[in-house]
């Protein structure tokens, strides 16, 4: 999200400055000032691109700023609002020429400095960030508000000793906070400089000698070094004297944890729990990824999630927790419900979507699944699985032309993705084959089981498709033969080996078949039922096989062929 007021400020405020210096003329007998038609101009550019920001038109906001830099083009202003326009907003144009422009008309500039150390951080290496800082920090020594962000950002590319050097002086300028005591002992831990680590924690008790957070951080300290006795010390001396918070029974709990005492570690963590000062995140994180005593068991966590609710309703992370515990459960709908409201808040996260999506798929829910690939398709464009979402609806739908445009487009993004491919593949065979797009449909069906060749399912599709259309009847009967050696007993499959059997004309063989696997007297399968009627009529069996049509009706399969049937039979 894009904070448009302090940068429509900031550029009001330098533009102004800018601009009146060394361009305009001064009367001396009347004391006023003329400004140029150019500056004039140049105002105004900068002013209809910050507006076009505002409405979140950056194309148009691209536009005004690129006239401005026509009109004057020694200007650092209009430099730095198109670059800092690209960073924010485009991911296919890159904004270094803009940044580096900046720095070179006016390299004493912190916010283009500040800007350039951005873009560098997007678009060149390491090293060359890092120089940058260090060049920044050079003429800018009393600057310390970047300081810390200077220091992770060197953690981050695991250079331990220049986020020390930072950090330290940081320390020197504002002192201890939580964030510094936690990224230095991320330093030293990385170094594997425990000593360190304990140093730095009496170092801070020594400034904060009741803090009971730093008192928690020794006691974490030592029980992770498995010095549980020194560890369980400090907490009793904390619990005696009353001292304790959230943060404490957090840091208690999982003391507990890793002595295996289950009893206490559930104890302090509901208490944590019931501390609105700890974030929810410390809670989610402890409950998820450290404590087994919830992702073993899950009325346990669906009751402390379902007690965190209460407090946290709008959460997008502990909805989403909250939806994939009902997805395990195999509460579809609930799980929707959760997800839906995680995404009101949050729309971002890609692994979301395709969760509502699979619930949507799983609960026959075609029209929200049509609606909800759609949204997510306009936030991740280049995802290819959600086309094939997508797709799958709109060939529910049977908009077969939809289908088609959208799984071709999701097969295009899948590039050497084996398994989408065969996916994409399989749901064009079928949309070819309703739109009666034959060699495209066997074309996708091949793919498939050149890539797939144990797929049993699409042999048995393929093959009752070559044998709705009479086709390649030879590879349909083998295609199903193959199938069946795998599941000899499965149904489907030797329902469409009988009716290959009737298009080849061997109607006593398809029969018998069809005899020896079914009970007509009971099936309620009317497409089984209406091939069987089939199959009886081409062998002489004219009254069974109206019955068996008759039945079809019965069951729901009622149409015009049908009817047709029962009147004049096959012919």
């Amino acid at each position: 999200m894009i904070k448009f007021f302090p940068s429509v400020l900031f550029v009001v405020v330098v533009v102004l400055g800018a601009c009146s210096s060394n361009r305009n003329v001064v009367d001396s007998n009347r004391n006023y000032i003329y400004i140029s038609d150019n500056d004039m101009e140049y105002k105004s550019a900068i002013m209809d691109g910050k507006r076009e920001e505002m409405i979140g038109n950056f194309a148009g906001a691209l536009i005004a700023y690129e006239k401005a830099i026509s009109l004057q083009p020694d200007n650092p202003v209009a430099y730095y609002a198109a670059g800092k326009l690209i960073l924010e907003n485009s991911d296919s144009s890159n904004p270094v020429l803009y940044a580096q422009k900046c720095v070179q008309l006016e390299g004493k500039n912190k916010w283009y400095r500040i800007l350039e150390i951005d873009v560098s951080k997007k678009y060149a290496n390491f090293e060359e960030v890092k120089k940058l800082y260090i060049a920044y920090y050079q003429d800018f020594p009393s600057d310390t508000e970047s300081l810390f962000e200077v220091a992770l950002y060197m953690h981050q590319n695991a250079d331990y000793v220049s986020s020390l050097s930072y950090l330290d002086i940081l320390k020197a300028e504002v002192g201890f906070s939580d964030d510094i005591v936690g990224l230095y002992i991320q330093n030293y831990l990385k170094n594997n400089n425990l000593k360190q680590v304990l140093s730095l924690i009496e170092e801070v008790l020594l400034v904060y000698p009741d803090n009971m957070k730093y008192k928690g951080l020794l006691a974490e300290f030592f029980a992770s070094q498995k010095q549980f006795d020194r560890a369980d010390s400090i907490y009793a001396e904390i619990i005696r004297n009353n001292q304790a918070n959230g943060y404490i029974y957090l840091s208690m709990a999982n003391f507990y944890h890793l002595k295996s005492n289950s009893n206490l570690e559930l104890k302090y963590f509901r208490l944590c729990v019931d501390d609105p000062q700890v974030p929810l995140s410390k809670k989610l994180e402890f409950m998820l990824y450290v404590s087994d005593l919830f992702t073993t068991n899950d009325s346990l966590m669906y009751e402390v999630l379902t007690a965190l609710e209460l407090s946290y309703p709008d959460d997008p992370n502990l909805n989403a927790t909250i939806a994939r515990l009902h997805i395990k459960a195999g509460n579809f709908s609930l799980a929707r419900l959760y997800l839906r409201k995680a995404l009101q808040v949050y729309n971002n996260d890609y692994n979301q979507w395709i969760e509502l999506l699979n619930i949507d798929t799983q609960l026959d829910m075609f029209t929200e699944l049509e609606a909800d690939a759609t949204s997510a398709i306009e936030l991740f464009p280049n995802q290819p699985l959600l086309y094939l979402y997508l797709g799958i609806a709109k060939m529910h739908f049977e908009k077969f032309i939809e289908a088609e445009s959208y799984l071709e487009m999701g097969k295009s993004l899948s590039f050497d993705n084996t398994q989408l491919l065969i996916e994409f593949n399989i749901q064009l065979g079928e949309v070819y084959h309703r739109s009666k797009k034959f060699a495209k449909s066997d074309q996708a069906f091949n793919f498939v089981l050149q890539q797939s060749p144990n797929n049993y399912p699409i042999m048995n599709n393929y093959a009752y498709y070559l044998a709705l259309r009479s086709s390649n009847l030879d590879l349909a009967l083998m295609l199903i033969d193959k199938a069946l050696v795998d599941s000899p007993n499965q149904l489907n499959y030797i329902d469409t080996k009988a009716w290959i059997l009737y298009k080849m004309g061997k109607y006593a063989d398809a029969m018998l078949l069809m005899e020896a696997h079914f009970d007509f007297n009971t099936t309620t399968n009317a497409v089984v039922l209406e091939h069987y009627g089939d199959i009886l009529y081409r062998n002489g069996n004219t009254d069974s096989a109206r019955k068996a049509w008759n039945r079809c009706i019965e069951l729901g399969r009622d149409n015009e062929i049908i009817r047709t049937k029962l009147v004049n039979g096959l012919n």
